[in-house]
């Protein structure tokens, strides 16, 4: 899929359904038992009521996209099987109102070994307990829609591992 084309999708998805992205919010909402007023914007967008401002395409942003697809295109020049950005939707969580969903950035599929391997993409300047930390909402939504889906395939796990590529770069 081209890159334009899944941030599209991604884009678009933004109303009536929460995503990974979302996550920070949904642990906020979890431990405190209140929807913080930060959240109103999100959740308008949400549930259609206004609509979804174009997220700035920084620098930064941009170096994020270009890695992940160096990394995707490097992986699937070795292995037909990985995807990019799928959109999986939770059946459990989703309610007629809000689906909750994700795209994770590369997904492996291996039915030989019965495993569904999901990989998150991460260009920063910070240490990979801080990025972890700050993307910990993201990669439990990742990481709770990839279970539901490993069980709907009948006997798979999945499998999410952390790992540090690269070198940190510190100011």
């Amino acid at each position: 899929m081209e890159q334009q084309d899944y941030k599209n999708e991604i884009r678009s998805s933004r109303c009536g359904a929460l995503g990974s992205s979302d996550g920070k919010l949904i642990l906020q909402v979890a431990e405190s038992g209140v929807i913080p007023k930060s959240a109103y914007k999100r959740l308008a967008v949400c549930k259609g009521l206004i609509e979804q401002e174009d997220i700035p395409y920084t620098a930064a942003v941009r170096a994020g996209d270009e890695l992940e697809m160096l990394v995707f295109e490097h992986l699937k020049a070795n292995d037909d099987r990985y995807q990019s950005n799928p959109c999986w939707v939770s059946k459990k969580y989703s309610r007629k109102n809000v689906k909750l969903l994700t795209h994770p950035d590369i997904v492996l599929q291996d039915d030989e070994n019965k495993i569904l391997n999901v990989y998150e993409v991460k260009c920063t300047k910070f240490t990979f307990e801080q990025t972890r930390d700050t993307y910990k909402g993201q990669l439990i939504i990742h990481w709770v829609i990839a279970n539901e889906i490993a069980k709907e395939l009948g006997g798979y796990i999945s499998r999410s591992e952390e790992r540090r590529v690269g070198k940190e770069c510190r100011s």
